[in-house]
């Protein structure tokens, strides 16, 4: 007997590209006519140049993802593109990344900027990109090109989406939207697509999808879409079923015949899980509709296999491959991920537009993406594997600091600071009655170090440079470290 399972819908909306303002760029050491080695030099001298401190105040991260180094291989190492995306995660209610784009030996120039807002419950309430020529002054919404804003319900569900190009988005003008309806049980029901009707003078609806579901578990998803001459007519459908653990093992896809609304079988997919209950085989039914009877002529499976630590190792695409007197199973894709299986996923900080991949457990290190090398299509041997590097990402991160300002506990300490609050001299004061060369280290509320020097005891220690606030402080005395806060007035 089947039943259903829950399916979670991760929305990805467009990734956010730029820096904060208070960062500098050095421009003396921009990745210009740079080889592919000293292009990864590059990304890991920039993260430590440009992005804040690693060791602002996070009780639940250990790690922030700095920075991807994508290199494109779309002839299979002829003319690859490199692309890297730089992340400023710093803020929790501002998120902002951008762009460099270019190749080995090649002008890696700066393309796109854009920044993400969040509200008190973390839920992103406007997203803004633009071109970028580099300048971090030009970052800011009024260099802005594409506006989305964000709406939701009283219980923080997501309701509507606008998409607006600048001159609509300054003028209020409305262009187009998404909106999301959802059950009793807030599990999303309808997704809407419409467009704004000058004519009309309302939004009319381009495409819905609708989610049934039995038990609050999704049963079937059908898309419809509207056009001039079918109407409103469903364009595309999906029906799940499961096993008694509520694990998938079958889903059908049908589709609209080009031109009419003739409903076909487009896919029959059958799903087997190993003993950890882990997919392990997906096989693929297709082409239905061309054969005399109505059964599928192209078979092609995907395999999964796993690290020890769990996360998903690869996943290896294969297909039926006719030759004369010959049935042969080929490879055509492969994508491979590598991990830090010391790191769990939820350790990381990361750009809240990104949702785990599939078993992504782990911080992921490298993804690899293997296709067919179509320059040995028909020069090779046909009965081997001519797989070759197509697509390969490499992430950076940097350690986090995991205490948490509120959680310091005072300790015994020999040293105190006056006054405090401070506004712009202030000593430290010892119990020792002894001259001692001690090390001052004050470190603000986001983790960025903003004084350090060597002193000693009941000597002046300049602050009147520093903002109004609180600061961490740290005392270092030979082995020993003894620390507190400072109020800066």
């Amino acid at each position: 007997m089947y039943q259903g399972v829950n399916v979670f819908l991760f929305i990805l909306f467009s990734l956010s590209l730029s820096f904060g303002q208070d960062l500098k760029l050095d421009v003396d050491n921009s990745p210009f006519e740079l080889s592919e080695d000293e292009l990864y030099d590059w990304v890991h001298t920039y993260n430590q140049n440009n992005l804040l401190s690693d060791d602002y105040y996070k009780t639940e991260k250990t790690h922030r993802l700095d920075s991807i180094h994508r290199i494109l291989l779309a002839n299979f190492g002829d003319n690859p593109s490199h692309f890297v995306y730089v992340f400023d995660l710093e803020d929790d209610d501002r998120e902002v990344s951008y762009l460099y784009r270019g190749g080995p030996g090649s002008n890696k120039r700066p393309i796109g900027v854009g920044t993400s807002y969040y509200n008190e419950d973390g839920n992103r309430t406007l997203f803004y990109s633009a071109d970028w020529d580099g300048n971090y002054e030009n970052t800011t919404e009024e260099f802005a090109n594409k506006f989305q804003t964000y709406e939701y319900n009283q219980n923080g569900l997501l309701t509507e989406v606008h998409f607006q190009d600048r001159d609509q988005y300054v003028n209020k003008l409305p262009a187009s939207r998404t909106s999301y309806m959802y059950n009793d049980n807030d599990l999303v029901t309808n997704v809407r697509s419409e467009s704004w009707s000058a004519d009309a003078d309302s939004f009319a609806i381009s495409r819905e999808i609708v989610i049934g579901y039995k038990a609050d578990l999704v049963d079937y998803i059908v898309t419809y879409r509207n056009d001039d001459q079918r109407v409103f007519y469903a364009n595309d459908s999906t029906a799940y079923f499961y096993n008694e653990k509520n694990l998938l093992v079958r889903a059908m896809e049908y589709g609209v015949i080009v031109g009419t609304t003739e409903f076909v079988i487009d896919f029959d997919f059958f799903i087997e899980y190993n003993e950890h209950d882990k997919r392990s085989r997906t096989d693929r039914y297709s082409d239905f509709h061309t054969s005399e009877d109505g059964s599928p002529i192209t078979i092609d499976s995907t395999l999964y296999g796993y690290h020890d630590y769990g996360s998903l190792a690869y996943t290896s695409r294969g297909y039926t491959d006719s030759l004369p007197n010959y049935v042969i199973y080929k490879e055509s894709r492969r994508e491979e991920q590598e991990h830090d299986h010391q790191v769990s996923y939820n350790q990381v900080r990361r750009h809240r537009s990104f949702g785990p991949e599939f078993e992504e457990n782990h911080m992921l290190l490298k993804y690899s993406l293997y296709g067919q090398d179509t320059r040995f299509e028909y020069g090779g041997d046909p009965y081997v594997n001519n797989l070759g590097l197509m697509d390969q990402d490499v992430f950076y991160y940097s350690e986090i600091s995991t205490s948490d300002t509120d959680d310091i506990v005072a300790e015994i300490s020999p040293y105190s600071l006056s006054p405090n609050p401070a506004s712009d001299i202030l000593q430290i004061a010892s119990a020792h009655n002894k001259y001692l060369e001690i090390t001052l280290q004050l470190t603000d509320m986001h983790g960025r170090h903003v004084l350090s020097q060597s002193t000693s005891p009941n000597e002046a220690v300049d602050v009147s440079h520093l903002e109004s606030g609180v600061y961490i402080y740290q005392i270092t005395e030979g082995d020993e470290v003894y620390s507190g806060k400072l109020v800066v007035e």
